[in-house]
């Protein structure tokens, strides 16, 4: 399993990153244009939706307005705007429309009412992280504890149990983990499962086959499946 789960965090830390970084820096542009921006007020040039993806309830639609500014430089800046519905029924063409833009860089301007993708961006990251870092976590744990058992464990027998299909697939073929139990230096009965191996592979562990495993000595509960043969 820690594999599986090794491969889902790097998946998913892969697809996260990136928009967690696109949300920050989305962030702190917002924040700068909060604290640095010049406000004016521009003239709406165009106006027009435009079909967006494909959703459960049909096409989307993105709100479009294409605005014009001139600073007290003198200097003419047309931009273009993704606007909320409400943002964008409230414009008319040849209207006014509320501004900010950088002083330094004219160009770089965003309209009142615009549609800001912090919100898409960074929630999607924040999520999409953590699931990794929770999931590369639990792997590294695992493969951290299954060293220390394989060092240190109590070597024993073991009896298998049964062998139950698990709710994975690798490669298009069916996971399962076999079942087993043993007997811990107080001689009480402890069970455990193996890891995920190939139902093809787990033909061969039949109920009743003897198997070696090994056990946390403090935690008898804890046991790794070593196998046919012992290390």
């Amino acid at each position: 399993m820690n594999k599986v789960l090794a491969v889902v965090g790097v998946v998913f830390l892969v697809v996260g990153l990136p928009f967690l970084a696109l949300g920050v820096s989305r962030l702190r542009e917002d924040r700068h244009f909060a604290t640095a921006g010049r406000q004016t007020v521009g003239v709406v040039v165009s106006k027009a939706p435009r079909a967006g993806r494909p959703n459960r309830t049909g096409t989307s639609r993105g709100y479009c307005v294409l605005y014009q500014f001139t600073t007290p430089e003198r200097v003419s800046v047309v931009n273009e705007a993704t606007m909320s519905q409400s943002a964008y029924n409230a414009l008319s063409d040849g209207g006014p429309i509320e501004v900010v833009y950088l002083p330094e860089t004219p160009s770089q301007s965003r309209a009142r009412g615009e549609f800001s993708t912090v919100w898409v961006f960074l929630p999607l990251g924040v999520v999409f992280t953590s699931i990794g870092i929770v999931c590369l976590g639990i792997a590294i744990r695992q493969t951290m504890s299954a060293a220390r058992l394989r060092r240190d464990g109590v070597l024993t027998e073991a009896t298998v149990t049964d062998v139950v299909r698990a709710n994975v697939t690798i490669n298009n073929v069916s996971q399962v983990r076999v079942g087993y139990h043993f007997s811990d230096e107080q001689g009480l009965r402890q069970d455990g499962r193996s890891p995920l191996m190939a139902e093809p592979d787990a033909a061969q562990w039949t109920a009743g086959r003897r198997v070696y495993v090994k056990y946390d000595r403090a935690r008898p509960s804890k046991s790794l499946w070593i196998g046919p043969q012992p290390d």
